[in-house]
């Protein structure tokens, strides 16, 4: 199709003089006897307008082309900020980059971007500093019915805030008040969903609808791809987070007890079986076992119930846990026998920890009774030479301390390689 863009100025402006000039011709060229005075009048009339429009038309022509041209340009601009958005940019950036735009495309400071909050199921307002938070709630209770309307897709216009009989008079009175005479809004459609919805505030009436429609529903269609991408991102990572919580808590679940909180008997196996690594492999690297065992727990099993019973295990192991530094291993070994290893620690410190957390024990406020514990203490590699025999050396002092009267703390003494024999016990009482 044919249109001025096809004209070059110049060409434009020959037009216009030529048809200013022809009549001024024709009068020079007639002769005297061919003219009449209303011919000459009319002639001169029409030249001389033409001289004086000439430059009225060229200057509304390049006022015409520089619109144009800006229009282009801002169409331009604001296409490349939405697409220049990558599948990694988040919301915010998103909802920041469309209002910046849309300032730009429709030469308005004042702009709202809705999206939908996937907590609430509603949607939430970001606009440009010039938008006040009353102007949003106002647009909210006019026009929010018109924007999630999946029924109509387009783009609409309402200049009709100052009527007589706005259902909304408030909010018609706040946006009067704040200069709003004309407000273009469009849904942001994926698929079948509305997925927001772009608002725009004009401050004048003077503009064709048409082409504000177009304009805005150019926006929200660039916006939909940009939103439908970020909403599936952030899904696909709180899915992820989802996942990885849900992993953590079963890799949790594997390595903890779910009635005292301690590591359970596989977890400490494979712990023990490290430290006796790192033992073997350097020098100095020694470590203890105490083994601990709660007295006469059966009995209290049978006289207060097995709820009692558990309280019992769960003080028990939140005692033994509040008494170690974060190097430590605490364990629920089975039953009612706990374990605990103590990195870089040989036989003479470790049984001052263990006679702390047997007074520890001993001075509980139980609801039922109260409890003791006896306990055992090995030391590797002094005493053995696999995570077995340490387990086993550490027993045998335990149940040393119990046929010697419960409630105390029993270390085994290494130079008979863990016979049990009596003379192989060192009973070391609170003196020591």
């Amino acid at each position: 199709m044919f249109t001025m863009k096809h004209v070059s100025m110049k060409q434009f402006v020959r037009f216009v003089y030529s048809l200013a000039i022809i009549p001024i011709l024709y009068i020079l060229i007639s002769t005297p006897s061919r003219l009449d005075w209303r011919i000459i009048v009319f002639a001169g009339v029409v030249g001389v307008s033409g001289l004086f429009i000439t430059p009225l038309l060229l200057r509304a022509y390049k006022d015409a082309s520089s619109r144009t041209d800006q229009l282009m340009n801002n169409v331009v601009r604001a296409t490349q900020m939405i697409s220049s958005l990558g599948l990694t940019s988040d919301q915010s950036e998103i909802v920041e980059t469309l209002i910046k735009a849309s300032s730009i495309l429709l030469n308005t400071d004042m702009v709202t971007v809705f999206t939908m909050n996937p907590v609430t199921c509603h949607f939430d307002p970001s606009s440009s500093s010039q938008v006040t938070e009353q102007m949003e709630k106002s647009i909210d209770r006019l026009y929010m019915a018109r924007l999630t309307d999946r029924n109509n897709p387009h783009a609409w216009i309402a200049n009709d805030l100052v009527a007589k009989h706005c259902d909304e008079e408030i909010s018609c009175k706040i946006m009067t008040e704040h200069g709003i005479k004309l407000v273009a809004g469009c849904p942001i459609r994926f698929e079948h969903s509305i997925i927001g919805a772009i608002v725009c505030y004009f401050e004048s009436t003077i503009y064709e609808e048409e082409a504000l429609k177009n304009s805005v529903e150019i926006l929200a269609a660039q916006a939909s791809t940009a939103l439908a991408s970020s909403s599936f991102k952030e899904e696909s990572d709180s899915r992820v987070d989802e996942l990885f919580d849900d992993n953590m808590e079963l890799r949790l679940q594997v390595k903890v007890d779910g009635l005292t909180g301690l590591l359970n008997h596989r977890t400490f196996q494979q712990d023990l079986a490290e430290q006796c690594s790192k033992a073997m492999a350097k020098a100095g690297r020694q470590f203890c076992l105490i083994m601990a065992d709660v007295d006469h727990f059966k009995k209290y099993n049978d006289t207060y119930g097995h709820r009692q019973g558990d309280i019992v295990l769960q003080e028990v192991g939140s005692s033994i846990n509040s008494l170690l530094r974060s190097s430590n291993t605490a364990a629920r070994y089975g039953g009612e026998e706990f374990a605990i290893i103590l990195p870089r620690t040989d036989k003479r410190a470790a049984y001052l920890v263990a006679e702390k957390i047997r007074l520890a024990i001993a001075a509980l406020n139980l609801p039922e009774g109260n409890a003791t514990i006896s306990v055992g203490v090995a030391e590797f590699p002094l005493d053995a030479t696999t995570p077995g025999e340490l387990v086993e050396c550490a027993d045998k002092a335990l149940y040393r301390a119990k046929e010697l009267g419960r409630n105390q703390v029993f270390t085994w003494k290494s130079d008979t390689q863990c016979v049990g024999d009596e003379t192989d016990f060192i009973e070391r009482k609170d003196a020591a």
